[in-house]
């Protein structure tokens, strides 16, 4: 998570409009592709631990979608809003499959990016809680 707020610091608020956008400098324009970068990676690793949690419950997860992990860990207590969750898995699939040229897009692209980061981070902090009030490493 270091990593995340890192990002976020040098990336500052994320650009209302297309003018803001390219009116970023340069440390800005490649912490955004980090934070890009970051969140999707987050998402991966939250959805692995997600996936180990269910399983150490004797949960079978073959063929869960990511609504039925969503609602698995709202459940828990994990997620607020396993809806949100779905909202952030289809984000991190766009920016791994996706890589947009036009700027648009891009802006589009970071301002989710920028939206979905608070959710993760609580989240992150809620599963690593979790673990540790379990003693699981």
């Amino acid at each position: 998570m270091i990593s995340l707020n890192e990002t976020l610091d040098l990336t500052g608020p994320a650009p209302v409009d297309q003018p803001a956008f390219e009116a970023l400098d340069k440390i800005q324009r490649v912490a955004s592709t980090s934070l890009l970068k970051v969140i999707e990676q987050l998402e991966d690793q939250l959805a692995r631990l997600f996936r180990t949690i269910l399983q150490s419950r004797a949960v079978d997860t073959k063929g869960l979608y990511a609504a039925d992990y969503g609602n698995h860990m709202e459940r828990l207590g994990l997620l607020d809003d396993a809806g949100r969750w779905v909202g952030v898995v289809k984000l991190r699939n766009r920016l791994v499959h996706d890589y947009p040229i036009d700027p648009a897009t891009q802006l589009s692209r970071l301002k989710q990016a920028h939206e979905a980061a608070p959710f993760l981070r609580e989240t992150a902090e809620r599963t690593l809680a979790f673990l540790n009030d379990r003693n699981l490493p």
